[in-house]
């Protein structure tokens, strides 16, 4: 039933106008949700991640640590040609140099001073790595973006956000795209300031 139609608490982020906190029901998480001090936010640069960002920076404020995660999906393709695969990797490398300033630069420099921000670039299945990194870094809370489509898109591909709230077991806040609109950030910060990853 679950496959088919999706549990309540993904159909509940899907369809709910306001930042949504699941709890995965785990004896040894419970303990830990007075505060939460190491906060993850995958950022694929919508307006959905915008939102998220705006809320894991407001979360952390007073300290903590947020970690800014981009994952680049990974090319499947093979090519015989030595020289489309060499451009093929160059490209996908630029991507990933490209991702990695616009997650410096989406970071306001106020905002790197009351909190410790990384950011990481990895390539891979988004749902699969944003798991993968939150248990590597022993997350205590995913922020994440929630991108409003329709019934048909969630039954036919579902989203990123559902698989990490199945697979996560830690803390998921969903936050649907357009709670805070698009956030007005400082683009040009002093390279000084620039986090490390």
């Amino acid at each position: 039933e679950r496959l088919r139609a999706g549990s309540i608490a993904e159909q509940v982020t899907q369809r709910a106008k306001c930042p949504v906190l699941i709890v995965p029901m785990s004896e040894a998480r419970r303990e830990g949700l007075a505060s939460f001090r190491n906060i993850m936010c995958p950022v694929d640069f919508t307006k959905a991640s915008d939102a998220a960002l705006g809320h894991a920076l407001h979360l952390v404020k007073d300290g903590g640590r947020l970690t800014l995660l981009h994952v680049s999906k990974a090319s499947h393709a093979v090519s015989a040609s030595r020289y489309a695969y060499h451009f093929s990797v160059e490209y996908a490398r630029g991507l990933q140099q490209d991702a990695w300033l616009r997650l410096q630069d989406a970071v306001p420099v106020e905002a790197r001073t009351t909190a410790d921000v990384r950011a990481r670039v990895v390539s891979g299945t988004p749902a699969t790595e944003i798991v993968r990194i939150a248990s590597e870094i022993e997350a205590d809370l995913i922020v994440m973006g929630v991108t409003s489509r329709g019934a048909i898109g969630r039954k036919l591909i579902g989203s990123t956000a559902a698989r990490v709230i199945r697979t996560a077991g830690r803390p998921v806040l969903a936050v649907p795209e357009g709670v805070f609109g698009r956030l007005n950030l400082d683009r040009t910060p002093d390279p000084a300031t620039r986090f490390a990853g």
